[in-house]
C-alpha cells in the first residue's frame, strides 16, 4: 500500500543537504527496516553526488546477514519454500546490496574513528553510552542523516525506566547498564539520563520523532514550524573566512610543494595547519614535535595526508603511520594520495598503494611505495610496535588520544613526530593527553627547559588547534545537542552521575530568586559506599566475583581478605573539579576538608571555620599493581578514618583500625618496588611511603624489637658485614655491595633501623636498593651528577655501618662475665673523727714496737767501740762542721779479715742452731 511522507520529514532532509548541517530520526517500531530504505532514497534524491554510504551500529544482533553469501541462502530458502517472487525485487535487499554498508559492533566503534558516512543507523538504543552516541554520530558529513532505532514502546515516556544494557567483552555476558548503580544498601537507580535524553530531543530543531509508519510523534513545538530554507544563488558569495583561503592559495600558488597542496584545503584553518606541517618538514630539525588539537569533523586526517604528501616531495624517506586501528587512518591516506595527484605523481608509475590482506582491516591501506624520486615508504605500524623506529625520519600519530598514553610516550623520539588528536572528551584519553602529554612537551620547549642538558633537552614543540568544522558547515544543529546533552568535557559517567540516587554534589546555598548562577570554585562528586553484609563479603570472597557498584569495600575486601571493613559505611570521593582559573590554589584540598568536616559532624558556620588548621594526612592502603589499559598508571586507594563515636578505636593505635592494613600495604609496596613499580618516580615512592628518616639519639641506641640482632645474623652474614665496612672505608666499589643495600633498604623503610638520613640519601636508597636502578637512571631523575650520587650512597652505608657495628660490640660485651660489683655503704661518722680514730689506733699499735726499739740494752749493740773524748780532743773538743767524727778501729787487720770469711765449723754451728 502506497503512502505520501509527510512534508516535513523530506524538507528536514533537504534543508540539511542545502545547509550541510545533519538531521535525526528517532524512529519507534519494530518494522523499521523499510522506513531506512525509504529515508536512504529521499537522502540519495536530495543529493547531488554518488549515492550515501551507511554505518549501521549494533549490539551483537544484527537481525539480517550482513554477509552476502548467508543473504544468497536466504533468499534460496524463501524461493523453495515458494515465499519469494524473482521478478518482485524487495527494496530492503536492495538497499543492502547497493549502499554500501559498513556494519560494527559497539563494542568495536574505536574502528570507526576517521571515516566518515552519509548516514549512520543506531540499532539497540538500550547499549548506547555518551561515547558511543557521540563517537558514532560524529562521524556522518554535512547533510547527512542520523536514524535511532527504538522498539515498540506503550509511551515514550517509558524510556524513562528501560533497562539499558551493555556488552561487556571482557567477561562475555550481557549486563544491565543500571546493574552497576545498584547496591546492597542503594537497590533503585534513577533513569535520570534516559529522560534527559527524551526531553533534550524536544529541543532540537533538527530530529523528528516518529513511528515505523512514517507518521510524525508531536513530542515538541517546532515539528509544526519546518519549512524550506532558502538557497543562496549568489555562487560567489563568500564568507570572510572563505575569502582569506582564497587569498592564501593566490599567494602561495607558485611555491612549491605548499602551494599545490594548500588548494586541497576547505578551510583556512586546515591551510595554516597544512603549512605549519610543511615549515617543521622543510626544516628538517630533529627531536621536533607538532601537535593537532581540534574537534570531530574538522579535517585533521585530511591535513594530516597532504603534509606527508609534502613530505615525500621534500625528500623524506622513510615515514610511519599510527593509529589503533589501519581503518582510522583511512582519510589519511586518501588525502596523501591527493596530494600526489596535486604534486603530478601518477598512480602505478610514481607509486602504489598496498592494501592489507588481513580480513579484520577490511582491506585498509597500509603502505604506499613510491619510486619517483628514490625508493620511499609511507608505512603504517601497530601503536605497540615502537622498535620498528630506529630508521624513521618522520612519524604521523593519527587519533593519538583513543592510544594509551604510555604507548604514545614510548612512541616519542629523536625525529619528527606529528600528532593528531580529538581532545574533546569522548574519545579515549583525550584529557590525559592535554594535561599531561602536551603539558610535557610544552615544558620541555621552554628555554629554561633546553638550558639543562639530559635526554629530553632541545626539544621543539608545535601546537595547533583547529575550530572550523569541514565535515559539516558551522552552527550545526546537532553538534550543539550533542554538546548540551551529554557535556563532551566531561567523562563516560554521564549517565552514571544522574541515574544513581548514591551520587550527589553538595553546593553551597543559592538565592533562586535571583535568575543567575553563582561562582563555583569547586565541585565533588561523592559516592556513598559500604554497609553490606558479613555474607555478602564472604559469598564474594568464596566465588572470587565482585558486585557491582561499592568499589572501595569490594575492592579493600579482595585486597586484604577481609570481611568485617564491607560492613563500615564511607563516602568514595568519586572526582574533584577546580575551575580551571582556581587551579594549584588549595580549593580542592580546602573542598575535601569541609566534606570531612561534614560528615563528621563538625561544620560550623564559613565565618567560624580555621582556615589555618593542619590537615590530618589520609591513610593509603592499596595500589593496583596492573596499569591502567588508557593512562598507563596505577590507582592508589586513600583512606581517612573520621571522627566517630559509632567507631571504637584503641587509643594505643595511631591509625585507628586502619593500622594494620596501612603496615600490611607498606611491607607489599617495598616488594614490589623491585617489579612492578620499578620504574615510578623516586618523589611518588617516597611520598606513598613517607618514611621516618630522622631519629632521636634514644632511638638510635636502642633496638626496635626482640631479636634483632638474630634477624640480621639471618639476613647479612660475617662476609657481608666485611665487604659493607670495606666499602663504607672507600675499600670495595659500589657493586659489590648491592645486595647487601637491598637488604638494608627493606630493613630501614620498613622503619627496623634507626639511622637518621636525609631525604637526599634516603631517596637514593630508595633507588638503588629497592627499585634496582642504575647510577645513569638516578641521574636523569634525581638531575644530579655521578659523583654526587655515589657519595649520598657511601654516606648512607657508612651509617649504616656504624650502626651495626654498634649493635655487635653491644652483643660481645653482654656475653662477656661481668666482675662483681662492690655494694658502696655511706660511713656512719664524719671523715675527722675517722682519721683521729684511725690514728690513735696506729699509736696503740705502734707503742710496744717502739719501747723495745728504744730498750738502752738493745740498743748496747751498736755502741762503738772507741772512745769518744778522745775524738773530740783532736777537734779542740768541738764537733766539725760536717758533723762527722772520725773515730780510730779498735779492731786489728786480721780481726777484720776474718770476721768477713767464715769457716766451715761456724757455719756448721749456725745451721745446727737454726735447727
Amino acid at each position: 500500500m502506497r503512502k505520501k511522507v509527510d512534508d516535513r520529514i523530506r524538507t528536514l532532509i533537504e534543508n540539511g543537504v542545502k545547509t550541510r548541517h545533519r538531521s535525526m530520526f528517532v524512529i519507534v517500531g519494530d518494522r523499521y527496516h523499510d522506513q531506512i530504505v525509504n529515508l536512504h532514497y529521499i537522502l540519495s534524491k536530495a543529493v547531488t553526488k554518488s549515492r550515501p554510504t551507511v554505518l549501521w551500529c549494533y549490539k551483537n544482533k544484527l537481525e539480517l546477514s550482513s554477509h552476502k553469501k548467508k543473504r544468497a541462502k536466504q533468499v534460496k530458502r524463501l524461493m523453495q519454500s515458494g515465499l519469494h517472487d524473482r521478478e518482485k525485487v524487495d527494496p530492503l535487499s536492495l538497499f543492502l546490496e547497493t549502499a554500501g554498508l559498513t556494519y560494527c559492533l559497539y563494542k568495536d566503534s574505536e574502528r570507526i574513528l576517521g571515516n566518515t558516512f552519509g548516514m549512520c543507523i543506531l540499532q539497540d538504543f538500550e547499549a548506547l553510552t555518551p561515547n558511543l552516541l557521540a563517537r558514532s554520530i560524529e562521524t556522518v558529513e554535512g547533510g547527512g542523516l542520523i536514524l535511532l532505532l527504538i522498539r515498540s514502546l506503550s509511551s515514550l515516556t517509558s524510556l524513562y525506566t528501560m533497562v539499558m544494557s551493555l556488552n561487556i567483552r571482557t567477561t562475555m555476558f550481557v549486563q544491565d547498564v543500571h546493574e552497576r548503580f545498584r547496591t546492597e544498601s542503594h537497590a533503585e537507580p534513577t533513569g535520570r539520563f534516559n529522560e534527559r535524553f527524551l526531553l533534550s530531543l524536544a529541543s532540537c530543531k533538527a530530529c523528528i520523532v516518529m513511528d515505523d509508519e512514517l507518521n510524525v510523534l508531536p513530542i515538541s513545538s517546532h515539528m509544526k514550524s519546518i519549512t524550506p530554507v532558502p538557497v543562496k544563488e549568489d555562487s560567489e558569495g563568500l564568507s570572510e573566512a572563505e575569502q582569506d583561503l582564497k587569498n592564501l592559495k593566490e599567494e602561495l600558488v607558485d611555491d612549491f610543494p605548499v602551494g599545490p597542496l594548500i588548494k586541497k584545503c576547505c578551510t583556512l584553518d586546515q591551510g595554516k595547519a597544512v603549512i605549519t606541517f610543511l615549515d617543521s618538514i622543510l626544516d628538517k630539525t630533529l627531536k621536533s614535535t607538532v601537535a593537532l588539537l581540534a574537534a570531530r569533523g574538522r579535517g585533521k586526517s585530511a591535513a594530516l595526508g597532504l603534509a606527508i604528501a609534502g613530505a615525500i616531495a621534500a625528500g623524506y624517506s622513510n615515514i610511519f603511520v599510527t593509529a589503533p586501528s589501519p581503518e582510522n587512518v583511512k582519510t589519511l591516506f586518501d588525502f596523501a594520495c591527493k596530494g600526489f595527484d596535486a604534486l603530478d605523481y601518477k598512480e602505478h608509475i610514481d607509486f602504489d598503494v598496498v592494501r592489507s590482506t588481513n580480513p579484520e582491516f577490511k582491506k585498509a591501506t597500509v603502505r604506499i611505495n613510491i619510486y619517483k624520486q628514490h625508493r620511499q615508504t609511507i608505512q603504517y605500524i601497530q601503536p605497540h610496535e615502537h622498535e620498528k623506529l630506529s630508521q624513521v625520519e618522520l612519524l604521523v600519530v593519527d587519533e593519538a588520544a583513543a592510544i594509551p598514553l604510555p604507548v604514545v610516550k614510548s612512541l616519542l623520539g629523536p625525529y619528527l613526530v606529528f600528532l593528531s588528536s580529538t581532545v574533546n572528551g569522548y574519545e579515549g584519553t583525550g584529557r590525559s593527553l592535554s594535561l599531561k602529554l602536551i603539558q610535557q612537551l610544552e615544558q620541555q620547549s621552554q628555554p629554561s627547559a633546553q638550558s639543562v642538558e639530559g635526554p629530553k633537552s632541545g626539544y621543539l614543540f608545535k601546537k595547533i588547534e583547529l575550530s572550523e568544522s569541514i565535515r559539516y558547515a558551522s552552527g550545526d544543529p546537532i553538534e550543539s545537542w550533542l554538546h548540551g546533552l551529554l557535556c563532551l568535557d566531561a567523562t563516560n559517567a554521564v549517565p552514571k552521575l544522574s541515574g544513581t540516587s548514591t551520587n550527589f554534589i553538595s553546593a553551597g546555598p543559592v538565592d533562586e530568586s535571583k535568575n543567575q548562577l553563582p561562582d563555583i570554585l569547586c565541585v565533588i562528586q561523592v559516592a556513598l559506599e559500604g554497609q553490606i553484609s558479613r555474607k555478602s563479603a564472604l559469598k564474594s570472597l568464596s566465588t572470587g566475583r565482585q558486585p557491582p557498584g561499592d568499589q572501595i569495600p569490594w575492592k579493600f575486601s579482595e585486597q586484604f581478605q577481609d570481611t568485617v571493613f564491607p560492613t563500615f559505611s564511607g563516602a568514595r570521593i568519586v572526582r574533584i573539579a577546580t575551575h580551571p582559573s582556581a587551579m594549584k590554589l588549595g580549593y580542592g584540598s580546602q573542598a575535601v576538608q569541609l566534606l570531612t568536616r561534614y560528615y563528621e559532624g563538625q561544620f560550623a558556620p564559613i565565618s567560624e571555620m580555621d582556615y589555618d588548621e593542619v590537615e590530618t594526612s589520609p591513610v593509603r592502603v592499596t595500589e593496583a599493581a596492573k596499569k591502567s589499559s588508557v593512562t598507563g598508571e596505577h590507582t592508589c586507594m586513600v583512606l581517612k578514618p573520621l571522627n566517630n563515636d559509632e567507631v571504637e578505636t584503641s587509643a594505643s593505635v595511631e591509625l585507628g583500625f586502619l593500622g594494620p592494613f596501612c603496615q600490611d600495604f607498606r611491607l607489599r609496596f617495598i616488594e614490589l618496588l623491585g617489579h612492578t613499580f620499578h620504574i615510578m618516580e623516586y618523589k611518588l615512592a617516597m611520598s606513598i611511603l613517607d618514611p621516618k628518616i630522622k631519629f632521636m639519639e634514644l632511638e638510635s641506641g636502642t633496638t626496635t624489637f626482640d631479636g634483632f640482632v638474630d634477624s640480621i645474623k639471618e639476613m647479612l652474614s660475617f662476609y657481608d658485614m666485611k665487604r659493607l665496612e670495606a666499602y663504607a672505608n672507600n675499600l670495595a666499589d659500589y657493586h659489590m655491595i648491592l645486595d647487601i643495600a637491598r637488604k638494608l633498604a627493606r630493613l630501614y623503610f620498613q622503619e627496623k633501623l634507626p639511622v637518621t638520613l636525609s631525604y637526599a640519601q634516603a631517596s637514593v636508597l630508595l633507588c638503588i636498593g629497592l627499585q634496582g636502578r642504575g647510577i645513569s637512571d638516578i641521574e636523569g631523575q634525581m638531575g644530579l651528577e655521578r659523583q654526587q650520587i655515589l657519595s649520598l650512597f657511601i654516606k648512607a652505608m657508612k651509617k649504616f655501618s656504624k650502626y651495626l657495628n654498634n649493635i655487635d660490640a653491644k652483643e660481645i660485651e653482654s656475653s662477656m662475665p661481668r666482675l662483681r660489683e662492690i655494694e658502696m655503704q655511706p660511713n656512719d661518722i664524719a671523715m675527722e673523727e675517722d682519721l683521729k680514730r684511725a690514728a690513735r689506733q696506729a699509736e696503740e699499735q705502734m707503742k710496744p714496737d717502739m719501747e723495745g726499739v728504744l730498750d738502752p740494752e738493745m740498743l748496747q749493740q751498736y755502741a762503738i767501740g772507741a772512745n769518744f773524748d778522745n775524738a773530740l780532743q783532736n777537734n779542740d773538743g768541738k764537733i766539725p762542721s760536717g758533723g762527722l767524727v772520725s773515730v780510730k778501729s779498735s779492731r786489728s787487720k786480721t780481726e777484720s779479715k776474718g770476721g768477713k770469711k767464715r769457716n766451715r765449723s761456724d757455719r756448721d754451728e749456725k745451721k745446727k742452731s737454726k735447727h
